[in-house]
């Protein structure tokens, strides 16, 4: 083994502690300068660009973390005999590639079986994450379940930083309590965007439901200019939304659905053209009979 490759096990070992001990309220900041001091030791100088570049990475990494602490307020003791709802939910919280792939969430009927020290102390874990930027849409799932009064002011600051779909899901909880959020604006980042990490799944099927004159718009540009698949589904949901298909991606239409799929500017072109006269539109733009 290497320098470098024991050096970035001993860091990533360090930083894990931190994690560890920043979410059960321990001394996180040691282990966080101790994996500083590894990446980054005083003195030393790299002459591999790359080399300097993932240990500068991770150093800052750190850094981001080490500053979340100072932002953060006293956090509930971890129980020490967890009850058995409490540690099926800890449990739950570890998401494994099954967890991933399958979209399960969190063991929320556990949680909220808890008692109410662990609660508090399950509540304050997850609002560390929100604080942290590290929030998933499992956390904000299990926090609405929660009903925090304090959540609010936490979500409405991570509502312009938060990763793409969770931005989704915070949106949507503070819209459920009265809060006026734009989330077609969410909406239509991530249908640019273009990749299903941030996302795209779910902000394609809330299209409808948030069909603003904006979001007809940023659909039709992404028909004509978005990533592939994007195109396709916005050509059906333009097609939807226009009274022009029975359902948001209507199969009986699939065939020329595909053709926002292909690559050939001709083919494109031809397809967006089409596309807007079957909705009526005469200039590229949402018709405003059809909003």
């Amino acid at each position: 083994m290497t320098d470098r490759e024991a050096d970035r096990r001993t860091a990533e070992a360090l930083e894990r502690e931190g994690d560890e001990a920043a979410r059960t309220g321990g001394n996180a900041l040691h282990f966080y300068r101790q994996a500083q001091k590894v990446l980054l030791p005083t003195g030393v100088q790299w002459s591999d660009a790359e080399e300097y570049d993932w240990r500068q990475a991770g150093f800052d990494r750190i850094q981001n973390k080490i500053w979340a602490l100072s932002e953060r307020p006293p956090t509930a003791p971890a129980p020490a005999t967890p009850s058995e709802p409490c540690r099926k939910f800890l449990d739950s919280t570890n998401i494994g590639y099954e967890q991933w792939h399958d979209g399960i969430g969190y063991d929320l009927d556990a949680m909220v079986r808890a008692t109410a020290n662990e609660r508090r102390y399950i509540a304050d874990m997850l609002l560390q994450r929100v604080r942290s930027r590290d929030a998933g849409w499992r956390d904000i799932e299990a926090l609405e379940a929660l009903k925090l009064p304090e959540a609010r002011p936490v979500l409405e600051k991570a509502l312009e930083t938060a990763k793409p779909e969770t931005r989704l899901h915070i949106a949507r909880m503070l819209a459920a309590q009265g809060v006026e959020v734009k989330i077609d604006h969410i909406i239509a980042d991530i249908l640019r965007r273009g990749s299903y990490q941030d996302g795209l799944s779910l902000a394609i099927d809330l299209v409808p439901e948030y069909a603003t004159p904006f979001l007809r718009n940023v659909l039709l540009d992404c028909a004509r200019i978005g990533y592939p698949d994007v195109r396709v589904h916005a050509a059906a949901l333009c097609l939807y939304l226009a009274g022009k298909a029975d359902e948001p991606f209507d199969w009986k239409h699939r065939p020329f659905f595909l053709e926002f799929g292909e690559e050939d500017p001709k083919i494109l072109r031809r397809a967006f053209d089409e596309l807007c006269r079957r909705i009526g539109s005469s200039d590229g733009h949402w018709p405003e009979a059809s909003t």
